[in-house]
């Protein structure tokens, strides 16, 4: 997809006679169709997520630790709060969520 549309501005560019005088928003249009694809994949990238509990001292309760993949960038800012909160909580992160157990 991205070669068709760098085989159409370079044939707009060439074809295009001197006295035509391009309005501004044309390169623009353009430049935003060349950093679409880039920025969806910045914004919709995997992320790991990495929670890790703490033991107690008299080795009751071993530490974990929990690790899980989410996609997105705003997806994984409002899924690190869930796990800070579950882990404030009930001392480990919901079983329900992304994160599963490493041993």
């Amino acid at each position: 997809m991205a070669a068709v549309v760098i085989v159409l501005a370079v044939v707009l560019l060439v074809w295009m006679p001197s006295s035509v005088i391009v309005p501004a928003w044309i390169p623009l249009g353009i430049l935003l169709l060349f950093l679409y694809f880039p920025m969806h994949w910045v914004w919709r990238r995997p992320w790991t997520i990495v929670a890790e509990t703490s033991g107690t001292i008299d080795g009751e309760q071993p530490s974990e630790h929990w690790t899980g993949t989410v996609r997105g960038m705003h997806n994984v800012r409002s899924e690190i709060n869930v796990v800070v909160e579950s882990i404030q909580k009930y001392d480990l992160p919901d079983f329900n969520g992304p994160l599963h157990p490493v041993q």
